[in-house]
């Protein structure tokens, strides 16, 4: 199966999903697993179903699948993160997004994730380090994105000038 099919395939399952019909975006994406059982990005959707209907047992084993077939694939790290996260179990949340992150390292999503992490944790230096660290990413992404603003107190809050 080329990838541009699976992908068709995966984004009928996405849609599914999002009509509220988890139970056969499950049974689309099991059939898809029986086929293409190598490949990480099918482990993957049905982690995300699976967690989001609070199966998180089997959401941690598709997730870790997703993983060791690609072990570049920031994302399945990231939601093995969100489900450890919905576990309660800071400590592999922060070691998943962390491992996230080695891979994906601009990625503003998984640093946002680490500091909320951190501020449940009651770390909260962590936590305001982590935001500063993501401000100074975005404020660098926009300058390259708009290379005429400038930032000073009168554009960004024009009601303190």
């Amino acid at each position: 199966m080329k990838n541009q099919e699976l992908f068709i395939e995966l984004d009928e399952v996405q849609k599914l999903y999002n009509a509220n019909a988890s139970e056969l975006a499950l049974k689309r994406v099991d059939r898809i697993i029986k086929r293409l059982d190598k490949h990480y990005l099918p482990y993957n959707y049905r982690g995300i179903i699976l967690l989001a209907n609070q199966n998180y047992s089997q959401a941690l084993i598709d997730f870790k699948k997703s993983i060791s077939l690609n072990h570049d694939f920031s994302e399945g790290y990231c939601n093995l993160g969100n489900t450890y996260q919905a576990l309660n179990d800071y400590k592999k949340s922060l070691e998943a997004y962390k491992q996230a992150l080695n891979i994906d390292h601009n990625n503003l999503q998984i640093q946002a994730n680490i500091g909320m992490l951190y501020f449940k944790m009651g770390e909260y230096q962590s936590a305001i380090k982590t935001y500063q660290n993501i401000l100074k990413i975005d404020n660098i992404i926009i300058f390259l994105l708009v290379p005429n603003i400038s930032f000073s107190k009168s554009n960004i809050y024009p009601f303190l000038s």
